[in-house]
């Protein structure tokens, strides 16, 4: 939570002092830093934490990068030669 005060002026010179913009943060994160995986694994739950202002909306965007391992698009269409499935949504 955070604030920070203003003041509104205009040409007359009407002046309104002492205004309080107020700010609640919501933090996102995840559970753990880092996850290894195996293939063997199979798959992997992340979860993501979010603490302090739960009163408004938020959306978190998750994607799978490629690294050292091949995914669909990369080897085509072909089953079974891929070592991950891409993702990306909320």
């Amino acid at each position: 939570m955070d604030n920070f005060r203003f003041l509104v002026k205009d040409s007359k010179p009407n002046i309104v002092s002492d205004n309080v913009f107020h700010i609640q943060w919501s933090l996102i994160s995840f559970e753990h830093k880092s996850f290894n995986v195996s293939e063997k694994d199979g798959t992997v739950a992340v979860t993501v934490k979010r603490t302090g202002n739960l009163n408004q909306y938020a959306i978190v965007l998750c994607r799978t990068e490629q690294g050292t391992a091949t995914s669909t698009s990369s080897m085509g269409s072909r089953a079974g030669q891929q070592d991950y499935v891409e993702y990306a949504g909320q």
